[in-house]
Order: C-alpha cells, then structure tokens, then sequence
C-alpha cells in the first residue's frame, strides 16, 4: 500500500511543479489572383496597431503560464489512461486489505503495488520534462511576430516554448519622427533586450518614412537626394547600434534581476514589409524598390561586410482587383521583376507571405516563388517565410472554424515547412502572430484570430490556444 501511494506522490508532484512557476484592412482569399494555381492572399497587420500596450518594465508581471495540474492531465490521454489504472490499483488494494478474503501472504497486494509503480513511472518521465524533441532543422527555424507591445511575459514564455528569432517591425519614422539628427531608440532597445535576455534573436523590417523625409510612410525613401542621403543616415546609425560592436551591447542591457545574458548583434537586416502590395508601398514600384535594396546593402555591407540582406516579405497573392488597379503583384511576379532589373546582387535571403486557406495552396505557391528563383539562376539562395497564419474563428478567410481546426493546421503546415525544408531552402519560418489582437481595436482582418494566445490585456496571463501546444512538438519547448 505503501508502494502504492510513493508512486501516486512522484508521478504528481514533478507535474504540479512543472506548471507552477491603421484602418481596419481587408483580405480576402483570390484563387485568380496571381499565383493562378490557387494560391492565396494575405497581408500584416496595420503598421499603427503594431505599437499598441504598455511599455513600462516596472509594472510587467511574471508569467503564470499554462493550464495548471488539472489542465496537463486531462489534456493527454496517456496522463488520463495511467492515473485511471493506479486509481483503480489503489482501490481494488483498499478493498482487499478490508476484506475478509485477503490472501494471507500479501502476494497479491505485492504485485499490485508493483504493477502500480510500473504503470507510473512513464508519468514520472513525461511530468518532469514536458518539452517535446525539437525536429531537425536550421538554427533560428522557429520564429514568431507580435502584433502588441513586447512585454516580459511574452519574452519569458517564447523562449521556453523554443521561438528562436522574433521578427520586429522597425519604423523608421518612429525612430527618427522629428529630423534626421535626432534619434529615439528607447523602444526599439527595451524589446531587443527583453529578446537578449532570453535567448532570442532578432530580425528586424526596416519601413515606414517619417513625414518630413516622404511626406508618406508607403513612400520609398528613392525619389530625391535628399531622401536617399537620410535613409543611409538611418541605416549607419542603427547598424552602428545594434551590429557587431554596436554601441547597445556596451550599454547595461541586462536587467539585474536576471542572470546575465549574451549579447545578440543583428547580422540580417530586412528591408522593408509587403513592397508588393499598396498598404506598404505607394506607388508599387520593382524599380524604386531595387532602387532602395542596392542602397540598403551596400550601406549595410560597408559596416558589416558579413551582414545578410533579406528581400521584404512578399505578399503571396493580392486580390485580383488590387492587381488590376496596379496597387499590387503576385509575390512570383514582383519576384521576377527584382531579378530583371538586377537585384539579384542586392540580397541574400528571399522572404515570402504565403498566406492562403490551407497547405496544399501553401504549397503551390511556395513552388511557384521557388520557380522563378531557379529560372533566375538562385536557386540556391535561401528562402525564409516573415509571415504565416491560420485563425481559430469562423468568418475570415484565413479561419479554420474553431481552436481545434487551427492546431490541426498549425501540425499540417509545419510538417510540410519540415518535410520539404530541404527542397525549399528553408531557413526560418515566422508565425503571424504570436495573440489576439482584442476586437475592440481595429486591425487586419484576420488579426483577431491567428494567435497562439486569445487576446487580453498585458498585465493577465497568456490564454494558449490548442495551436500553441501543437507548435511547441515541432519546436521542442514546453508549452
């Protein structure tokens, strides 16, 4: 009996202890639209509400992650399975010792008791390690974006899910909003060090002139000297700070009550968001836009010879009357034309959002950008998705109908992104987004549901969908 009730105890406890601790824009799904095959549509989020929550490290609050004891042992059946039969043991052990039939040897009660131990230590090993294998693949494979303010809990809870890099809306008229000597790098220091602290690399996309450089932030900083002379301006001085050597990581980045973290300097730089589709550039240009890239890198690559230059994330498939009206191209075709006026030269990485209604669209479309990279002799260049999502609503095009439906595309999509990783070139893939943006505010879409997390507020905890533990298996981290 004794036996009996020890294994109860241990396989309980580990368990316990290990969950302790702009305008609303419209998309739409256009299987006309570009790729031609039945690929799709999508976009980010609007470029205001990717600012929003508060930013006060004073007033954040530690995570209470995850579904508690209760939560974990419902939620797996192997869990369920072996406490129903070590219950089971503990009672038929309880009505043999009360009983006027027991055996007089206590050989039977013995063998029950061992029986329960066996059935139990499973649990044991699965309690106290809930992080699952993470699956092959390139380091930095794992990426998420926010949509809300980075806060301390987010942090903490990405990496311990196994998020590698955090892709970081950079906005240049938010770090420069009155001229082009002043700088303001107060928010983008506070998210690149909660990411630092807790092992996370970060990619930035680097977009949105301030008013007195363009009079636009959809402008390209490439129609007079004087734009082009402050873009490169911007461009020196936020290597400078967050590059090899950057000024920031001689700064006390670390917060105190942390162990201390290792610098992170930024090697890849992506410049600019959607270039294909009108939200992000006005007027949607192949040639302003090589025009930017052969600035960007050359300016980037005098500082940091070995710095990555990645090609803004391409939507996938704008609608096709967005197409007709010339405010937009199919990822593959705005592709094409970066190669045919030579900007082939000017990055290393592609980058694709391959937003569509499931994987095999996915996969359709991905082939087709892959197509014309090969027909353009770089074939070997590889290839990182900045954005993709599914929701867990019903009525956008990008929802799957319930939470359930959501992690099931979350297991599909990543098994392709893995099988095929290989054939693809695949270096990382980013999640859009990491919670909920609240309905309350206006935002893309699909915004409202493709989160790993339902929506709230940042001083309560993290509500994890079921997607967010189907992400974790492939990840490796514990949910």
């Amino acid at each position: 009996m004794l036996a009996v009730v020890l294994a109860v105890f241990f396989a309980g406890l580990p368990t316990m202890q290990a969950v302790a601790g702009p305008a609303n824009v419209q998309y739409g799904y256009e299987p006309t639209s570009g790729a031609g095959d039945g690929s799709s549509s999508g976009s980010s989020a609007s470029t205001k509400d990717l600012d929003g929550g508060s930013s006060a490290l004073s007033n954040v609050k530690v995570d209470t992650p995850s579904p508690g004891f209760f939560g974990i042992i419902t939620g797996s059946k192997l869990l369920l399975l072996a406490l129903v039969l070590v219950v089971v043991a503990v009672g038929w052990l309880a009505w043999r010792r009360f009983s006027a039939g027991s055996d007089s040897s206590g050989m039977i009660p013995r063998l029950v008791a061992l029986l329960a131990v066996i059935v139990a230590l499973p649990l044991v090993a699965f309690s106290t390690s809930q992080s699952a294998q993470r699956a092959p693949a390139p380091k930095g494979f794992f990426g998420a974006i926010t949509q809300t303010e980075l806060e301390a809990r987010d942090a903490t809870r990405m990496a311990r899910g196994g998020i590698e890099t955090l892709r970081v809306p950079v906005e240049w008229g938010r770090i420069q909003p009155k001229n082009h000597s002043e700088f303001d790098w107060t928010r983008l220091d506070r998210i690149i060090g909660l990411a630092a602290r807790n092992g996370i690399s970060v990619l930035p996309f680097l977009y949105a002139p301030p008013n007195w450089s363009t009079g636009a932030f959809t402008k390209l900083p490439v129609k007079t000297s004087a734009q082009r002379r402050d873009w490169k301006i911007f461009l020196r001085a936020i290597v400078a700070r967050y590059g090899p050597g950057g000024e920031y990581w001689e700064t006390d980045y670390v917060d105190p009550y942390t162990e201390t973290a290792r610098a992170r300097p930024i090697r890849t730089w992506q410049i600019w968001n959607e270039v294909n589709f009108f939200y992000f550039a006005t007027p949607v240009s192949s040639k302003n836009y090589v025009s930017l890239l052969k600035s960007s890198s050359k300016t980037i690559k005098a500082m940091d010879p070995k710095a990555k230059i990645m090609l803004s994330g391409l939507y996938g498939s704008p609608p096709k009357k967005t197409v007709k009206a010339g405010k937009g191209f199919a990822a593959s075709e705005f592709l094409r034309q970066v190669y045919k006026r030579g900007g082939k030269k000017y990055f290393d990485i592609a980058a694709v959002h391959p937003y569509t209604p499931g994987t095999k669209t996915t996969k359709s479309l991905l082939t087709k950008f892959r197509k014309v990279m090969a027909k353009n002799r770089d074939k070997k260049a590889p290839l990182s998705i900045t954005e993709v999502g599914w929701g867990s609503g019903k009525d956008g095009f990008l929802d799957m109908g319930s939470e359930k439906a959501q992690a099931k595309q979350v297991k599909s999509a990543y098994n392709y992104f893995l099988k095929d990783r290989k054939k693809l070139r695949l270096k990382s893939v980013y999640w859009f987004v990491w919670q909920d943006y609240p309905r309350s505010r206006s935002a893309c879409n699909f915004c409202y549901t493709t989160g790993w997390f339902k929506a709230g507020t940042w001083d309560q905890p993290l509500k994890p969908k079921p997607a967010w533990r189907a992400f974790t298996k492939f990840s490796g981290g514990k949910p």
